[in-house]
């Protein structure tokens, strides 16, 4: 699993990585970097494991900088510029000396400062006098940086209880192959989205319940649709829907969100919108599956001109608008004198459902026979 990030992460970079093992007992993950060409520094506290890990370094020929040192100290230090930290069997002895708030700043502070982090995570569960100085939640705990993906469980020598070890950064998506720097970062319904390069990911889990369920629903929906349309496909790169993460890596749609075209009083073919939002409503439909959130703010206008649905998580088989009123049909028609009227709707539990002479496309306008 190390080797797998650490590759990842050099191959984008083009180059070795600047590594810090925290804890790093004898140097069992140091000196293994070390011979992939890692520039690696290993800290731990006891002298006899850096007297060890140094005669090792020394008997193997490998440069390896061992450093025996406090690691809450080490790592307060300002701008270490590591590009992968690597905690295991630590920090859960750390917060139990220094305490929770005090080890998640630390944590934080490494992921804004650049790093990736691989934390090996005890649990409150384990039957360890230091287990009770632990978090409840790990995830709550690692809330505070963009991207956290648990990679394994693990049992060790000290119990049965597997340990989870989480892949964390505030610059890099890691999803199995898939490895991307990321420009930006948005939550929202339990779900964390992430714009990296031509792709979109959205990752949640099980205790964001709304977030977990609309994520696997949203991926089940796309499989079905890709599942019986080779013209035009979804978009689908890697997806998954085991364990306690849901997570999918998708084409990202380059286009503007006709919501911001209209607010920017920017021009727009009205008919051809309504016309291609149709024709994917159909192909949903001929699927079994419905879009119960047909809005201007959920629709993206390509480069090309072409309309595009997004927000998947709101396809369903239950043929309902998600607000009143519910019936598909009254909904798009509201739709329809929103895009040609070119107003913005407000966000609210029920829709303006006064439909008229006045305020439906008149005769007279182009494409609205």
């Amino acid at each position: 699993m190390i080797l797998h990030i650490y590759g990842k992460m050099s191959a984008y970079l083009k180059r070795p990585l600047k590594v810090l093992d925290v804890g790093c007992a004898q140097g069992f993950f140091s000196l293994n970097l070390a011979k992939h060409g890692a520039t690696v520094t290993g800290i731990d506290f006891q002298e006899e494991n850096i007297n060890l890990c140094k005669e090792l370094a020394r008997t193997s020929g490998l440069d390896v900088n061992f450093v025996r040192t406090d690691a809450k100290e080490f790592l307060e230090q300002e701008k270490l510029g590591y590009d992968l930290i690597l905690g295991f069997s630590i920090f859960h002895h750390v917060i139990n000396r220094d305490g929770i708030d005090v080890v998640r700043k630390i944590l934080e502070k490494l992921a804004r400062d650049g790093a990736s982090l691989l934390l090996e995570m005890a649990l409150k569960t384990e039957p360890l006098a230091w287990a009770r100085a632990q978090p409840a939640d790990q995830r709550q705990f690692l809330s505070g940086i963009g991207f956290v993906h648990e990679m394994k469980t693990h049992a060790t020598h000290l119990s049965k209880i597997s340990r989870p070890t989480f892949f964390c950064s505030d610059k890099f998506v890691l999803l199995n192959e898939f490895f991307d720097a990321f420009d930006w970062m948005k939550s929202g319904n339990g779900i964390r989205t992430f714009s990296c390069g031509n792709n979109i990911v959205q990752i949640s889990h099980s205790s964001a319940k709304i977030g977990y369920q609309k994520l696997e629903m949203e991926i089940r929906a796309l499989q079905k649709m890709d599942a019986s349309n080779e013209k035009d496909k979804c978009g689908i790169t890697d997806f998954n829907i085991d364990g306690d993460e849901r997570w999918i890596v998708r084409d990202k749609i380059n286009g503007e969100s006709l919501n911001d075209l209209i607010r920017q009083g920017k021009s727009y073919d009205p008919y051809k919108v309504v016309m291609d939002i149709l024709d994917l409503l159909e192909g949903f439909e001929s699927q079994g599956l419905y879009h119960n959130d047909v809005r201007i703010w959920n629709v993206i206008i390509d480069g090309k001109g072409k309309a595009k649905l997004i927000d998947f998580s709101s396809l369903t088989q239950d043929s309902k608008d998600c607000v009143w009123p519910h019936d598909l049909f009254l909904s798009f028609m509201i739709f329809i004198v929103e895009v040609h009227k070119r107003s913005v709707p407000a966000g609210v539990a029920c829709r303006n459902v006064t439909i008229s002479r006045l305020t439906c496309p008149s005769r007279s306008v182009p494409h609205f026979p």
